[in-house]
Order: structure tokens, then C-alpha cells, then sequence
């Protein structure tokens, strides 16, 4: 799983690069989209899916899987060899057809698997779903990859399906242990990361949100402190909320109430004083004044002030957070003279000399000046003077 999880890091890492966007033509470095949809896919965050009604409980070590769980039950679709000019004509199934075939043979018992072996009156397979129950148990006596190779051997099973069923497997295997449910879930979330910067939005309105239409309310809902979530879940959890952001905000939809960049700044909270995004910026201000942050606080704090900047970005975005107070926050963390804090101050000071000139047509800039922000900036500029501050001077007319 630690493998996995650090090639889905890599992957997100080229997705993110400009080369990867949708609407670049370069060839170099294309992301497998159809794996990362299995992937990202997996019943472990879907919300029809028992017994993890949503991704907070994944996190909970209270939760009981059932022996009869839908996660350790995998179909597939098996056709019979064409033998003649007719049977070639056959028309193909739907990848979206999940219903059952009447023609589906009922399943037989056998280690490492459920598997049919009937077959019709000429001799030949039968055709239809079939459906195999993964193991926990035998995979963990024999070990993940032999087990799925012996299933692969068993059942003939068609490559297309072959890395879903790997999926399926690991969803299986690691479902037991809440670490692992938390490490299978940043892998996933990973996924949609990579996919949500490759793929156009009516993509991801298809295949990610009419799926889970409740994913934007249960990501915010791993943020809160009761929730569970370590900052490193945290941490791709804001960077999944930006891209998802970033994805839909050049939708043609994006300034309705019902678009998914105007959803994810309702379900924030991000209009309100007290709500989850301001929470969590006044916590990280705090400890920013306080303490020397550690690697992993760093990054959290990386996320988290992009996440903003995505939103201040925006004329909508920059009223929500503009009335909510987030500009005085931005002040006090311009103010701290710590050195281990100048990595986090110059990034903040970087995207206010973006947002402040007149040009940007928002209501930033009087909150700088009524925060004291101007006499922060000359306090700086008496101590140092690096770029930032004075295209900061140079915004408020200096």
C-alpha cells in the first residue's frame, strides 16, 4: 500500500503539470484516466455502499465489517468464444450495464473464489456475470499478487477487468485495519486530485459526482476535529477541494448556486466568520505565531493557503472570504519575523501583490488598509526588503 500510495503521489504530481491539462496537446506523460477511474471508483467512499456510510467513518475502529459485504463480492462479465460468423455479432455489453444477465450461471464454491463451470448444451461456457467472493483469509495465507494471479488463471477473467479486480482485492485485504482504511483513502483521494486536473468537467460531473453526490459535504466533513483525520489526510483533502475547485470554476455553470465551485464554498462555510475555513486558518495562524512548524504542519499550511488563493482568485470566492475576515488573518502572518515561519509569510505576501491592485475589481484592498496591513508592510521594508513587499508597496500605491 505504501508503494501504491507514493505512485499516486507521482501520478498527481505530473497531473498537475500544464502538459496534463485538457485542453493541452501534448502527448508526454498522459495519465492512464481509465485505471484512475477504477480506482478512485472503489465501494470504500461510495455512499451506497455498506458498511462505511461515509469517509469519516472510515477512520473509526468501531466500525464491524460483515461477512456479507458487497466489498468482497466482485462481477464480471464472461462471453463465450464466437465459433461462427453469427455469434461474432453479438453485440457488445455496456460498461455502465451493472444489471444481471438472465443467463447467469449460478456459483459454485471453491477456494480463493466463487467460480461457474457450467456450460450449454453444445459444450461451450456458459455467458453472463459471474461473481467471484474475494478472500480476506486466503489472501492473507497466500499473499496478495498470488492470489490474484490464481484467480486470473481460475476464471480466465478478461484483461479490461483485471485491474479492477486488483482493486477490488487490496479494498478487501485492507479494509480490516482503520490505518489502512485511512492510507486506501488517500490513495483514492490521490486519484481524483490526478483525474480532476486532466479531465473536463461534465467528465467529472459524470463519472465522479453522479456517483457520490455527497463527496464535496463528506471531504469538508473530514477538516472538522472531531473527525479523526491526521494532517496528512487533511492536507490532500485541501488539495483535492482546490482541484476540484479549479475544475469547475470554467464550467459555464460556475456562478450558479447549484455549480460545484459555489458548493464547495457553501459547504466551507466560507462566508462565516466562524466557519470551518476560517477555523482552520485562525488555528494554523496560532501556531504559526507560537511554534516552529513541522514538515507535515508545513505542508498542511501550503494546502491550505492555496485553497484560499483559489478562492480569493475569484469575485466570488473574494467576497465570501473578504466579509468573513480572512484579510486580517493574512496581516498577522505577514507580521511574524520568525525565520522558520518566512516560507509561509513570503507565499502569502506573493498572492496579496496579486490581489490587492485596483485592477482585480474586489474589495481587498480597503480590508488591507483597515487591517494595518500598509503599516505592516513598511515595518518589513524597514527590516528587509525581498520582492514580494514591494510589489505589495508598489499595489497599495507606494
Amino acid at each position: 500500500m505504501d508503494v501504491l500510495e507514493n505512485a499516486l503521489r507521482l501520478v498527481s504530481c505530473f497531473a498537475a503539470r500544464i502538459a496534463q491539462r485538457s485542453d493541452s496537446g501534448s502527448a508526454f506523460f498522459v495519465v492512464p484516466k481509465n485505471r484512475l477511474w477504477k480506482f478512485a471508483s472503489g465501494e470504500g467512499i461510495n455512499t451506497r455502499q455498506p458498511p462505511f456510510p461515509d469517509l469519516k467513518s472510515l477512520l473509526s475502529p468501531q466500525v464491524t465489517i460483515p461477512p456479507n459485504w458487497a466489498g468482497y463480492h466482485f462481477h464480471y462479465y464472461k462471453k463465450s468464444p464466437p465459433t461462427s460468423l453469427s455469434s461474432t455479432t453479438t453485440p457488445l455489453r455496456s460498461a455502465a450495464n451493472t444489471q444481471a444477465s438472465p443467463v447467469t450461471p449460478s456459483a459454485k464454491p471453491r477456494e480463493g473464489g466463487d467460480k461457474t463451470t457450467e456450460v450449454n448444451s453444445e459444450g461451450k461456457p456458459a455467458e453472463g456475470w459471474i461473481r467471484l467472493h474475494i478472500s480476506p483469509e486466503t489472501i492473507t495465507k497466500k499473499g496478495l499478487y498470488p492470489t490474484f494471479k490464481e484467480l486470473v488463471t481460475q476464471t480466465n477473467l478478461p484483461e479490461d477487468d483485471q485491474y479492477r479486480l486488483f482493486v477490488q482485492m487490496l479494498i478487501a485485504h485492507y479494509y480490516s485495519d482503520p490505518a489502512r482504511r485511512e492510507q486506501f483513502l488517500r490513495c483514492q483521494l490521490h486519484a481524483i486530485f490526478s483525474l480532476s486536473n486532466v479531465c473536463e468537467p461534465n467528465a467529472m460531473e459524470r463519472q465522479l459526482y453522479n456517483a457520490r453526490p455527497e463527496l464535496i459535504q463528506q471531504l469538508v466533513r473530514l477538516l472538522h476535529n472531531d473527525s479523526g483525520a491526521g494532517l496528512p489526510l487533511k492536507t490532500i483533502v485541501l488539495k483535492t477541494l482546490r482541484t476540484l475547485a479549479r475544475n469547475s470554476q470554467f464550467a459555464s455553470n460556475r456562478r450558479s448556486e447549484h455549480s460545484r465551485f459555489h458548493q464547495i464554498l457553501t459547504a466551507l462555510d466560507s462566508s462565516l466568520n466562524h466557519g470551518i475555513l476560517m477555523t482552520l486558518l485562525r488555528e494554523h495562524v496560532s501556531a504559526l505565531q507560537s511554534t516552529d512548524l513541522s514538515p507535515e504542519e508545513m505542508q498542511y499550511g501550503h494546502a491550505l493557503h492555496r485553497l484560499i488563493r483559489e478562492f480569493l482568485e475569484t469575485p466570488q470566492g473574494s467576497v465570501y472570504l473578504g466579509f468573513a475576515g480572512v484579510v486580517p488573518l493574512l496581516v498577522e502572518i505577514l507580521q511574524i519575523q520568525r525565520p522558520s515561519a518566512w516560507t509561509i509569510v513570503v507565499t502569502v505576501a506573493d498572492f496579496l501583490s496579486v490581489l490587492l491592485p485596483p485592477h482585480r475589481h474586489n474589495q481587498l484592498l480597503p480590508m488591507f488598509m483597515d487591517a494595518d496591513g500598509l503599516g505592516t508592510v513598511i515595518g518589513v521594508i524597514k527590516v528587509c526588503l525581498p520582492l514580494d513587499f514591494r510589489l505589495i508597496a508598489a499595489a497599495c500605491g507606494l
